[in-house]
């Protein structure tokens, strides 16, 4: 019961950490996600949809 209690944790600590992984992925801004692309992109996208800036 007891080892069964300890990997049932290990799980829950993995998908948590997984989870804060893709959590932080995913709020990152364009820019801090792959900026070259980003920087790259971001002329060509300013003649077809203005930004705000």
């Amino acid at each position: 019961m007891i080892e069964r209690s300890q990997d049932s944790m290990c799980t829950f600590e993995s998908v948590n950490s997984q989870v804060t992984d893709v959590a932080a992925q995913v709020g990152q801004t364009p820019q801090g996600w792959n900026g070259g692309v980003f920087n790259m992109i971001r002329p060509f996208g300013k003649h077809v949809v203005p930004m705000r800036e």
